[in-house]
């Protein structure tokens, strides 16, 4: 089966549940990383996937506060479905996926992709990392493997192409309208790596120790600086900490519907 794998994921886990997912079932998988610099500019092309050739295409994004983040929706309207049959997987930290997968399944569809099975998979949270450490582990990517087999084995069968009925409202809860941006210390070096790694290109080359507006707090620069030199500010850490304290320990279950 020949597959392509479209994955939106700044802080590199929701990226785990993708290369799973592809290489459960084709080792020469096609991977399209729709967070990478340049997209949400316009300046980097993002392939269609080929209706001739592609037999399975899985879209996996995180969940931000119960919605998919804007700038994955923003690349994936870039895209031509042209009727490829697909899998849709939203990646949360351990609270909630909320709206968000029915929000991912309604962007596909009006694409027109042919949606046929959705996942919910947990993973360490982006921002309190404490929540839900260390996963996906084994038991977490053998599920992801689990989807991707029952998924092909739908793909494959040809008349029985429903689009699974998955949780969700509409209209969808209110997107987060958070104001901050992560603070940057005197640790900084100026190497611009983060820069470089922004997805939406909100920290300026030439001042890689600001953040501008067009920041929606994906984390990536948190997770790439080599200094430790980038975090959350201190209120809103304490906040995130105050609000998923009741889950941090609780393993919750990874979901299906297929």
């Amino acid at each position: 089966m020949s597959v392509s794998v479209y994955h939106f994921s700044p802080t590199g886990s929701t990226k785990q549940i993708a290369l799973a997912f592809g290489r459960a079932l084709d080792q020469n998988a096609s991977f399209v990383d729709l967070a990478a610099p340049g997209i949400h500019g316009g300046s980097r092309p993002i392939p269609d996937p080929d209706e001739n050739e592609t037999s399975l295409a899985l879209f996996a994004v995180p969940v931000f506060a119960g919605r998919v983040p804007a700038p994955a929706i923003e690349a994936i309207e870039r895209l031509d479905g042209k009727g490829v049959v697909a899998a849709s997987a939203v990646v949360y930290g351990n609270r909630d996926f909320d709206d968000a997968l029915i929000e991912l399944n309604d962007v596909l569809t009006r694409q027109g992709f042919a949606i046929i099975a959705s996942g919910a998979f947990v993973a360490r949270h982006s921002m309190l990392p404490s929540v839900a450490a260390k996963r996906p582990d084994a038991s977490d990517l053998e599920d992801v493997s689990k989807f991707a087999r029952l998924a092909a084995e739908k793909a494959a069968a040809k008349d029985a192409l429903s689009t699974p009925d998955v949780p969700g409202n509409r209209p969808y809860k209110e997107a987060s309208g958070a104001a901050w941006v992560p603070t940057v210390s005197d640790d900084c070096i100026l190497c611009g790596i983060c820069a470089a790694q922004c997805p939406v290109e909100a920290i300026p080359r030439s001042a890689p120790n600001t953040t501008e507006a067009g920041c929606f707090q994906c984390m990536r620069c948190v997770a790439v600086c080599p200094k430790d030199a980038r975090s959350l500010p201190a209120p809103v850490a304490a906040m995130i900490s105050e609000k998923l304290g009741p889950v941090a320990g609780v393993r919750k279950p990874n979901q299906m519907w297929v």
